[in-house]
């Protein structure tokens, strides 16, 4: 993962999930990674990405969330700076501010890298 993370072992965690999910319909359930009240949470949430958004909300307004990281399956259009058609775009919760990410990725031959 690139310097802008901060060396964030949950970063690197999500990561290798998404490493390890990326099946031919893609990165699905979507994965997210949290430590919540000093505990590691790696979810699987089999929703829509509204959905997945709305879940990520409630848990920040309600629990005492100190790094969370959490990604979305998408496609790409010709043109818009992927090598490949297939990303996961990801937010990053540090405890103080969000940074967002890229994974591009391919299931055939598997090739996973952020951008």
């Amino acid at each position: 993962m690139s310097n802008d993370f901060k060396g964030s072992e949950m970063v690197k965690m999500f990561y290798e999930v998404v490493e390890l999910t990326v099946s031919p319909q893609g990165v699905y359930p979507q994965v997210g990674v949290a430590r919540i009240n000093g505990e590691t949470q790696l979810w699987a949430l089999a929703l829509q990405p509204e959905q997945v958004i709305q879940h990520v909300r409630a848990v920040m307004a309600a629990e005492n969330v100190e790094e969370l990281v959490f990604g979305l399956d998408r496609y790409t259009k010709p043109g818009q700076g992927t090598e490949f058609a297939d990303v996961v775009t990801f937010l990053w919760w540090d405890g103080q501010e969000w940074t967002p990410g890229v994974i591009d990725y391919q299931h055939e031959p598997r090739i996973v890298r952020p951008i």
